[in-house]
């Protein structure tokens, strides 16, 4: 799947953190500030989740693609909430 010509959400989203996602983050050893970061570059691509058209809770998922600006890759999979509002559910280094 090629990557989208823009993203489906604002320019700088507000990204939803709490305990469960922030913990499933760590459990792939990235950071919260690494996942920031990403967003605040606005440097990344942006693909349907593969598994969108299979099931109803991945219609609104997307994995992001980017680069720290230590230099490390990362796949983020989010969750469109709104236009505003995106909630990373997952994201480990590839």
């Amino acid at each position: 799947m090629s990557p989208m010509p823009r993203p489906p959400w604002s320019e700088t989203p507000i990204l939803d953190w709490d305990d469960v996602n922030l913990e499933h983050i760590a459990q792939h050893a990235v950071a919260q500030t690494e996942v920031d970061e990403i967003f605040e570059l606005s440097a990344y691509e942006v693909r349907p989740h593969k598994k969108r058209r299979k099931e109803a809770k991945y219609q609104r998922r997307y994995l992001v693609t980017g680069q720290t600006m230590g230099g490390r890759n990362l796949v983020i999979v989010i969750d469109k909430i709104d236009d505003g509002h995106i909630r990373p559910v997952t994201a480990f280094g590839r």
